[in-house]
């Protein structure tokens, strides 16, 4: 066998060791976790004096439910302070005078997904 049949078969050898060392890598236990805790509409209903108004606007749209579960989101809540000066610069007395979509749109940007930023 020539010097450059060992060195191209070496080479060969080498190539596949260095993809069968680096590819297969096992997701540590921690990868999978998700918060147990407190949900966001949980923690809304045991702090109705600071939260209520939110907590309202989530059933008016339904996005209770989203708010309810755990996952890999973040939410801003708006105290009900905020919320009143939201209606307020609307020129609104209430949540029920928005549109359910406006309001889902409000809530939604109240909220971030933590996955994308871990």
């Amino acid at each position: 066998m020539s010097n450059v049949a060992k060195l191209f078969l070496f080479l060969i050898v080498a190539t596949i060791s260095v993809f069968v060392f680096q590819s297969c890598k096992e997701i540590q236990d921690e990868a999978y976790y998700t918060f147990k805790g407190e949900t966001v509409v949980s923690y809304l209903e045991n702090n109705p004096e600071q939260f209520s108004e939110f907590g309202e606007v989530l059933k008016y749209t339904g996005l209770d439910a989203l708010l309810a579960t755990y996952g890999t989101f973040t939410c801003f809540i708006p105290t009900n302070e905020a919320m009143r000066a939201y209606y307020a610069d609307s020129s609104k007395n209430s949540y029920s005078e928005f549109s359910v979509e406006s309001l889902r749109e409000m809530v939604f940007y109240q909220i971030i997904d933590t996955k994308r930023y871990l």
